[in-house]
Order: C-alpha cells, then sequence, then structure tokens
C-alpha cells in the first residue's frame, strides 16, 4: 500500500480507540455515580452497549466520509490540473506543428524564388498529391507528412550550381547528370531532422520508376514507397502541362494519352488508374474546367 495512505489509516483507528477507551472509563465511572442496583447496572449495560455501537459506528462513518471527501476533491484537482497540462500539451504542438509547416513552406519559396521556371509547382503538385492520396485511401497522420514531402520534393536542386539550373538552353550529358542528384541530395539534407524523417520517400525516391529504369536507386514496382509513386505521375502531368519560357504547356488530351502510354512503365498502373478517375472528375468540377 502507498505510503501516503498509511497516515489516514493510522489516524481514522487512532480516534476510534481513544474514543473507546473514554466511553468504558467515564461511562462506569458516571453510572456508578446514580445507581450500584444491580439490575438496573445491567439494564444501562445493555443501553450503553447498544449506544456504543451506535455512536461508534457513526464515528467511523463520519471519518471516512471526510477522508474519501478529501480524496474525492484530491482527485477532481489532480484531474483538472492533467487536463490542463494536456491542453498546454495540445497548444504546443499545434504551435509546433505551425512552426514547422512555416519553416517547411518557406523553404518551398525559397527554391521557388531561386528557380522561377517552376513558380507554382509545389502549390500546384500539393493540391493534386494530397487529392490523388486520399483517393487512394490515405488518412491522418500520413496526408501530413505527404504534404511536407510534396513541398519539398525538389529541395536538393538547393545543391545544384546557378549556371544549370538556371541555363536557358538544353544541359549536357554532364549538367544532366548533376541535376540528376537532387533527390539524393535533398535526402541527405533532410535526413538528420528527426520530424522530417517520415516525409523522406518523396523528395528521396519521386524519380524512381514502375520499370526500375528511374533515378536515384533504381528502385522497380513496390519496391518504391506509395507516396513516392503518387507523387511521381502528379509531378509529371504538372511539368507537362505547365507554361515554360520555352514552350507552352502540353494540352490536356496529349498528356492524358502520354499518362497511359506510361502506365506500367513510368508509372504504377493502380496509381494510373486513380489518377485519370480524378482527372476526369476534375473535368467536370466548374473550378477545374481550365483543365482542358
Amino acid at each position: 500500500m502507498p505510503e501516503k495512505y498509511h497516515y489516514p489509516i493510522l489516524r481514522t483507528v487512532g480516534i476510534y480507540l481513544l474514543f473507546s477507551f473514554l466511553w468504558i472509563l467515564l461511562s462506569d465511572r458516571l453510572i456508578s455515580i446514580f445507581t450500584q442496583d444491580p439490575l438496573a447496572l445491567t439494564r444501562i449495560q445493555t443501553f450503553k452497549g447498544l449506544f456504543f455501537v451506535i455512536s461508534s459506528g457513526l464515528l467511523i462513518f463520519l471519518l471516512l466520509r471526510a477522508e474519501l471527501k478529501k480524496r474525492e476533491l484530491a482527485w477532481q484537482t489532480h484531474q483538472a490540473e492533467r487536463e490542463t497540462l494536456i491542453k498546454r500539451i495540445q497548444l504546443n504542438n499545434v504551435e509546433i506543428q505551425q512552426a514547422h509547416d512555416a519553416a517547411i513552406e518557406g523553404w518551398a519559396r525559397t527554391l521557388e524564388l531561386r528557380d522561377r521556371e517552376t513558380a507554382g509547382h509545389s502549390d500546384r503538385v500539393l493540391h493534386l498529391t494530397l487529392r490523388l492520396s486520399r483517393a487512394m485511401g490515405i488518412t491522418g497522420e500520413e496526408l501530413q507528412h505527404i504534404r511536407w514531402g510534396a513541398l519539398l520534393h525538389d529541395i536538393g536542386k538547393l545543391g545544384i550550381p546557378d549556371q544549370i539550373l538556371l541555363k536557358p538552353g538544353p544541359l549536357d550529358a554532364e549538367e544532366r547528370e548533376i541535376v540528376r542528384r537532387h533527390p539524393e541530395q535533398g535526402y541527405q539534407l533532410l535526413k538528420d531532422i528527426d520530424y522530417l524523417e517520415p516525409i523522406l520517400d518523396i523528395p528521396h525516391y519521386h524519380h524512381e520508376r514502375w520499370d526500375g529504369d528511374g533515378y536515384p536507386c533504381g528502385l522497380r514496382g513496390e519496391q518504391i514507397p506509395l507516396t513516392a509513386r503518387i507523387f511521381a505521375i502528379v509531378d509529371v502531368w504538372d511539368a507537362m502541362t505547365s507554361d515554360r519560357p520555352y514552350r507552352p504547356g502540353i494540352p490536356y488530351a496529349v498528356t492524358i494519352t502520354h499518362i497511359k502510354e506510361q502506365s506500367g512503365k513510368h508509372f504504377d498502373p493502380a496509381v494510373v488508374e486513380h489518377f485519370l478517375a480524378m482527372m476526369e472528375d476534375l473535368r467536370h468540377d466548374p473550378i477545374h474546367q481550365h483543365c482542358d
């Protein structure tokens, strides 16, 4: 039994023993003052015993009730303190989450300021990636991980020299190889940040291909994390349909045809199926009719 419960028990027992001792000592003396008749003493002793049982029971009841009230009050105080602590923790978690969001969005904006060719790309792919993820049954905390992963998918491009990243013309073989390093560079940049560990799949593997012909690791099929497979198709879609300084955006129908042709090659066929259904829904949504 916890030591904190010993004192109330000993106190209750002590009060009961003191009450019993005083009752026996004083009641007999008081009775002897009023009568010495044996018959009367017998009756009085009987009533005295009954009164002792009733009064001692009432005393124990009052002592126990007082102790239980104290414990109930202590429990209520403990619960109130616990609820206050939980609310503080929840508030701190929200504040931490908001700080993380702000930092990640800041990194994404930094990259877009540097690579103006892809301005708005992060926001567009974020929207479609989250929508496609929900369509494939992903919920809860994993959606937050996908959100951050999508925003930081090209963070490794911060390590690409300006003369390559901002080059207006086509890249030569050596320059293309440097650009192909950005998924690994992004992984190395983020891997030691504890709260970003769950989001690394998209920055690291979004250029892998279903047929194993991608980079940086040459993963194949379901070796590629699902979130990276989802993001890959959205990333290609946005890259093709967006206007670039050297070409206008590719038409909707042509891009859809390309996506279909790459099912089982570049893209996971199951993801392609959900993506095409999603895009068909968006075409019939007045807010998204610009997709045509």
